[in-house]
């Protein structure tokens, strides 16, 4: 149930991020005594609500904002478009890349046609795989994973357009028209659940409020499928899914599980995602 602007805006902080918690006046579950209609500020002016006694939702702003600018494919004339640019040795054919390089993928079940299609490479220069991303068609930047044992080097290296106001995240589209989007941490995760639905790459487990609005104003349902190997994360988990709940008109699922989604077969995949 969707809760009306009027029951919630004058009690809103003013206060980017703040949140507060009043009584629901003429809540659908009853009398509420115990201020369970929880009121929050975004980052970006607008207002959620949501009432933990009756389950409705509210979200509200005073405009439409554009949260997805046109991002060209980087030119050679700007230094920022220089940074977008893959290295220039990339290797396209796998089977030129290092038996580890290949590997790795491999161990995930990334098929040949996989890689083609979400433009995977690998630089010696970086010594990564290198993973094009892309958000509503539009080139972004690009992720590098290292294949190396040494701790001392970081797994990922990200470079992404900073200028982009939507925020980043890798988009890897399982049909034309989809309602529903299952968030995960990684960019393998992503490739191995868009073969049964849409999947949004966060690049972490922390997306950025644009991230979040951007995603809500697109998918009506929305599966929260987080690496759970630390409890900070099962929270975040719990987070979005809340935030989710007020923001999209369909259903908000966590999907629970003790391997990293990558790390599951596509027909346990598909037992896993019902929309």
């Amino acid at each position: 149930m969707k809760l009306n602007p009027s029951e919630y805006l004058e009690h809103a902080p003013t206060e980017s991020g703040a949140q507060v918690h009043v009584n629901h006046e003429g809540c659908s579950a009853g009398l509420d005594r115990k201020k369970r209609l929880y009121i929050k500020r975004l980052p970006d002016n607008s207002v959620v609500a949501y009432c933990h006694h009756c389950g409705s939702s509210g979200y509200y702003t005073d405009k439409i904002t554009n949260i997805h600018r046109v991002v060209k494919p980087p030119l050679e004339e700007s230094q920022s478009a220089k940074n977008l640019l893959l290295p220039k040795d990339v290797i396209n054919d796998a089977t030129q890349w290092p038996i580890d390089a290949r590997g790795w993928l491999l161990k995930y079940g990334i098929t040949e046609k996989e890689i083609k299609e979400h433009g995977i490479v690998y630089s010696p220069s970086v010594d990564r795989l290198l993973f094009p991303l892309y958000m509503d068609g539009n080139y972004i930047g690009w992720q590098g994973r290292s294949l190396t044992q040494d701790r001392d080097v970081p797994k990922y290296l990200t470079t992404v357009d900073s200028n982009n106001p939507s925020g980043n995240c890798g988009v890897y589209k399982h049909g034309p028209d989809s309602s529903t989007a299952v968030l995960v941490e990684d960019i393998i995760s992503a490739i191995k659940v868009s073969r049964t639905a849409d999947a949004i790459a966060l690049l972490g487990s922390h997306p950025t409020s644009e991230v979040i609005n951007w995603i809500a104003n697109r998918y009506s349902n929305i599966y929260i499928w987080l690496d759970n190997d630390k409890p900070e994360v099962i929270k975040q988990q719990n987070k979005l899914a809340s935030l989710f709940k007020v923001l999209v008109s369909g259903k908000v699922e966590l999907i629970l599980t003790d391997k990293d989604p990558k790390n599951h077969s596509d027909t346990e995949i598909k037992g896993l995602i019902t929309c």
